[in-house]
């Protein structure tokens, strides 16, 4: 499913206005080292001009992880990831706040550098 996914990713950017972004990686909430911030178990980091992404592979749907993702969401088919998402988790030794995102965004913004 994940490659079927990430094959249907790259052919949509391929075709698109995106094009020149750089291929996505893919993250496992099993592999990764610390706290999960997502309610999804896979998925895959991207940078696409500048902006750092996330993809949903349970949905199909693309989060923006930064302002400048968010400025150009809704030109790439992302959605703003916001504090009340269900997909953003909270916290739970922190109550009232989420899941630190800068692990993530840091991974998706070291694609850009590729």
């Amino acid at each position: 499913m994940k490659k079927i996914l990430t094959t249907v990713l790259l052919t949509a950017l391929f075709f698109s206005p995106v094009s020149f972004a750089k291929p996505p990686q893919v993250i496992e909430k099993s592999e990764y080292k610390g706290q999960w911030p997502f309610s999804f178990k896979e998925g895959a980091l991207q940078c696409i001009k500048g902006g750092a992404f996330v993809l949903d592979y349970d949905s199909g749907k693309m989060y923006a992880l930064t302002g400048l993702a968010r400025s150009i969401a809704s030109r790439v088919g992302a959605l703003p990831l916001e504090p009340d998402s269900e997909v953003w988790l909270d916290d739970p030794n922190d109550p009232g706040s989420k899941i630190s995102l800068s692990d993530m965004t840091s991974k998706a913004l070291a694609l850009c550098d590729e």
